[in-house]
């Protein structure tokens, strides 16, 4: 006789559940149980103490797993939250850098068109400055010619 049997054999009931053991459901357990008790007064007893403390295990077992489920439901939900947080980040910072783009290409657009608009206006005044310096050059050649020519006929 092992201790387990002398145990129950003497009323000192405990279920022992090795870790990492499955246990399909209260009959496996229930009929393990059976086998060590004695079918005496006292034995029904325990049969009865027995079933109820396999009821309260499963239902513990249940329980936990049912925790184990809402514990997982929650991290699913926090993590989907989470990465949903995440990606609204991440659009809200990308519409930010396409408008700070889009900005910018408007100020580098607007500053090539004033550079355009002062490149033309350098032309037009060149243009300005060249026909001034044309004219000024006629005005010398005649001014010029006029006293070549008021020297030779003031000689004569």
């Amino acid at each position: 006789m092992n201790n387990f049997q002398k145990n129950a054999a003497k009323g000192n009931f405990a279920v022992v559940i090795p870790i990492g053991s499955k246990i399909q459901n209260n009959d496996q357990i229930h009929k393990e149980t059976s086998a060590t008790t004695d079918n005496t007064g006292r034995g029904d007893n325990m049969d009865d103490s027995t079933r109820t403390l396999l009821n309260r295990l499963d239902q513990d077992m249940r329980d936990h797993k049912q925790e184990m489920r809402d514990r997982d439901a929650s991290i699913l939900a926090d993590a989907k939250e989470r990465e949903n947080r995440y990606r609204e980040e991440m659009k809200a910072q990308d519409e930010r850098w396409r408008q700070e783009s889009k900005e910018r290409e408007e100020r580098i657009i607007s500053a090539l068109n004033d550079m355009k608009g002062d490149f033309n206006d350098i032309k037009e005044e060149s243009r300005t400055t060249r026909n001034t310096v044309i004219g000024l050059t006629v005005s010398v050649i005649l001014g010029v010619a006029a006293m070549v020519l008021a020297v030779i006929y003031g000689i004569k």
